[in-house]
C-alpha cells in the first residue's frame, strides 16, 4: 500500500490538475471597442490592411512591443495593443459575416490596394457573384462625387482564392449589426504560451511520451503487487488433499 501511495503522489506531482497550471494560453480574443481600429499586415505599415468592425473580435497570439500578433479569420497580422481589449473566454460570434454580391454588369475589379488603377487589378469578380468573404473596410480612391468606401474581402472561384479590395459603389454588403455579447475583460496582461502548447509549457506530444514513460512502469509494478507468485502457486499445487476418514478412525495428528 505504501508503494501504491508513492506512485500516486509521484504522478500527481508530474501531472498536476489543470487548475494548478498558470493562466497562459496559446491565444486570446480581444474586442474592438472603437471605430477605425486597424488590422495591419506588418508593424512597419503606416496604414492598416483594413479597419475591423466595432464590437467584434480579433484573435491575438503573441506580444510584439506595442502590437499583438493577431489573426482575423484566416489572415495573420498585427493589431495595436492600445486599440483593443483582451477578454476572457471565447465569443460565440467572433467576426462579422455579412453577405456580399457584385451588381456591376461587366463585373467588378478586385484590387491589391483601394485604387481604381488598372496596374493594381488582381482579377474581375463576375456580375451577381456572391462567393465573397468580408473582412473589413477602408477609405480609398473614388469616382468623383461618389463614396470613398472600399471593402477588403476574399473572392473564391473554382480554381483559386484571392484577397483584395472591392469598390463599394458597385457592391452590395449587408448591414452589420453590433455584437452585443457580454464577456469579462482580462484584468492582467495576457501570457502567451508557444503555439501548440498549453499553460504547462509542454507540447501535447511531449506530455504523451511522459505519461507513457511513467504509466507503463507504474502499471507493471501494480501487476507485480497483485499477481500470485510462482512459488505460491507451486505450494498450493503440492498441498495434499485430506483423505476422508471414518468417524472412529484414529489419526496421530489429532493428538
Amino acid at each position: 500500500m505504501k508503494l501504491i501511495a508513492f506512485i500516486f503522489l509521484f504522478c500527481s506531482i508530474i501531472f498536476p490538475y489543470p487548475q494548478a497550471e498558470c493562466h497562459a494560453a496559446s491565444f486570446y480574443y480581444a474586442r474592438v471597442e472603437e471605430e477605425n481600429v486597424g488590422f495591419y499586415s506588418s508593424k512597419r505599415d503606416a496604414s492598416p490592411l483594413f479597419y475591423m468592425e466595432q464590437s467584434y473580435f480579433v484573435q491575438i497570439y503573441g506580444d510584439e512591443d506595442l502590437y499583438y500578433k493577431a489573426k482575423f479569420k484566416d489572415i495573420d497580422g498585427y493589431v495595436k495593443k492600445e486599440e483593443v481589449k483582451v477578454v476572457e473566454g471565447t465569443p460565440k460570434l467572433s467576426y462579422p459575416q455579412p453577405s456580399m454580391s457584385v451588381y456591376a454588369l461587366d463585373g467588378l475589379g478586385l484590387y491589391k490596394s483601394p485604387t481604381l488603377k488598372s496596374s493594381a487589378l488582381i482579377e474581375t469578380v463576375p456580375y451577381l457573384n456572391t462567393n465573397l468573404t468580408y473582412y473589413g473596410k477602408i477609405e480609398g480612391e473614388n469616382v468623383p462625387g461618389k463614396t470613398t468606401l472600399w471593402y477588403y474581402c476574399k473572392f473564391s472561384s473554382l480554381t483559386s482564392s484571392q484577397e483584395g479590395y472591392l469598390y463599394s459603389l458597385f457592391c452590395d454588403c449587408d448591414t452589420i449589426a453590433p455584437n452585443t455579447e457580454v464577456l469579462n475583460y482580462l484584468t492582467t496582461p495576457p501570457i502567451f504560451s508557444p503555439q501548440g502548447q498549453d499553460g504547462s509549457g509542454l507540447s501535447a506530444t511531449a506530455k504523451t511520451f511522459i505519461i507513457l514513460s511513467v504509466s507503463l512502469p507504474c502499471a507493471y509494478v501494480l501487476y507485480l503487487l497483485i499477481k500470485p507468485t510462482r512459488e505460491a502457486l507451486k505450494t498450493k499445487a503440492r498441498r495434499p488433499r485430506h483423505r476422508r476418514r471414518d468417524y472412529f478412525e484414529f489419526d496421530e495428528n489429532d493428538l
